[in-house]
């Protein structure tokens, strides 16, 4: 699973670390975090909006470990 923020500082955005991860492993679980509202994101992505509290962020590693 690959757990990434949208925003990264100098160099690649987090779509763009998500993109050459999955190149190399197509069916890697993905999980965004953001603080941004309507961000454009990989089909099949999960999303947790900042701030979260760490069961949140649980719940959402879980979740999405379970759909893969």
């Amino acid at each position: 699973m690959l757990v990434t923020d949208v925003g990264l500082p100098n160099g690649m955005n987090g779509r763009q670390v998500a993109e050459a991860v999955r190149e190399r492993r197509p069916g890697i679980p993905l999980l965004f975090i953001t603080g941004y509202a309507g961000t454009d994101l990989p089909p099949g992505s999960e999303v947790i909006d900042k701030p979260f509290d760490l069961d949140t962020l649980a719940r959402k590693v879980q979740a999405a470990l379970a759909r893969h």
